[in-house]
């Protein structure tokens, strides 16, 4: 791991890009290394400062709402502690 460069890391995203990846897909390789790099420096198993992982921008977002068949506990009660203490919510 102590190999492991910048550059090296850099021509790996250039490469995974150049391919069609997705950038969330690269992204997910890039936080894999990250941890595998903080884990490796917690637990003393290099002996210098691995470089930094930055994920890369342009990661497409999605939400999405689950429906009330999907999980219908929070759809009968959206807050249960709300329901401890007796209050009324509403949904105007």
């Amino acid at each position: 791991m102590d190999a492991i460069t910048s550059e090296n890391i850099a021509d790996y995203v250039a490469k995974r890009k150049a391919g069609s990846v997705e950038v969330s897909t690269v992204n997910r390789d890039l936080a894999t290394l990250r941890r595998m790099f903080h884990l490796a420096q917690e637990w003393g198993k290099v002996e210098k400062v691995l470089p930094r992982v930055k994920l890369l921008p342009g990661e497409k977002r999605r939400e999405r709402v689950l429906s009330p068949e999907e999980d219908p506990h929070t759809w009968k009660q959206p807050w249960p502690w709300a329901a401890r203490k007796n209050w009324t919510i509403s949904t105007r």
